[in-house]
């Protein structure tokens, strides 16, 4: 018996096949987000104006904005006007920004300081006789300027700015606190509270793209150094360097520490086990999760360079 040849059957065939092999595409990265341009400055005076724009790329991107105590004129398009609250203090503002690889973190920090006071000169005291005796001119007392929480627990962090990231699957929750359990000196520490499940994976970190320079020269020091305190003991993460090529690398902590509950550890990581990373061109420094390291909560507090 001779076979027939099916034109039909070879077209649907063809279609099947062309259409999963247009499945097979990359899948999409998360957004980008370089940073948050603010104008005029993050240091504010009560009640004062700042416009803030995020930076970021991606396709069919959706903002959402938020913020702890000031107000924003929405919370919805890349860019917002923020009006700072009527009492001083830190104030963050925070914008998530979601596309079809997933959503970026991008917090920026505030400083909400009072108005200026004009110290009033008391009149002079006059005595009885033709000769007056002048009333010395108190000394104005000078009330600091508050130091932002991220510079107070990195200080080698200012002008760069903080990050978080993550991607489905991932959660992360981060807020700088002056609970005595989660700062090892200073006002602040700052709590990372993370729940990593599949193939989720998220972490915070500080960046120095929009720095004159574009990144920390950390090629005189020889570790990376920080302070962690957990709520159950055990907790693990890892400590990501990455350079202005794209080089990354990350050292696992249980390597380096065995976190605990009850007191704070310190952790040196040593910059030459970075491999391959450029120390002279740091882009940012990162605590990062992933589902190796399941859920908890860890504190960190004075981050350093030495």
């Amino acid at each position: 018996m001779s076979t027939r040849f099916k034109p039909k059957a070879l077209v649907v065939s063809l279609a099947l096949l062309v259409g999963l092999l247009g499945n097979c595409g990359p899948t999409p990265e998360p957004p980008r987000v370089s940073g948050i341009d603010v104008k005029p400055s993050t240091t504010i005076m009560v009640g004062e104006t700042a416009s803030l724009t995020t930076k970021a790329s991606g396709t069919d991107l959706q903002f959402k904005w938020t913020v702890a105590r000031g107000n924003l004129s929405g919370s919805t398009t890349p860019s917002v006007i923020y009006t700072a609250p009527d009492s001083p203090g830190p104030d963050t503002v925070t914008v998530e920004v979601t596309g079809k690889g997933g959503t970026t973190v991008q917090s920026i920090t505030f400083e909400v300081i009072p108005p200026p006071t004009e110290p009033s000169t008391p009149i002079p005291t006059l005595t009885p006789t033709e000769t007056p005796t002048p009333t010395p001119t108190p000394t104005p007392t000078i009330t600091p300027t508050p130091v932002p929480p991220l510079v107070e627990i990195f200080p080698q962090a200012e002008g760069g700015e903080a990050f978080v990231f993550k991607n489905e699957g991932g959660e992360l929750n981060t807020r700088y606190v002056e609970s005595t359990e989660c700062r090892h000196s200073g006002m602040f520490g700052l709590r990372l509270i993370y729940a990593m499940s599949g193939e989720g994976n998220g972490g915070w970190g500080i960046h120095w793209v929009n720095t004159s320079t574009g990144y920390f020269d950390a090629s005189g020091f020889s570790e990376f150094v920080l302070w962690v305190k957990g709520t159950s003991g055990g907790e693990t993460f890892q400590i990501g360097l990455k350079d202005t090529s794209g080089r990354e690398a990350k050292v696992e902590s249980e390597s380096l520490v065995i976190v605990s509950s009850s007191d704070w550890r310190q952790v040196r990581a040593l910059l030459s086990k970075f491999t391959g990373v450029n120390t002279a061109s740091i882009e940012n420094v990162n605590i990062g999760f992933n589902p190796d390291h399941g859920s908890g909560t860890i504190c960190i507090d004075d981050i350093a360079f030495e």
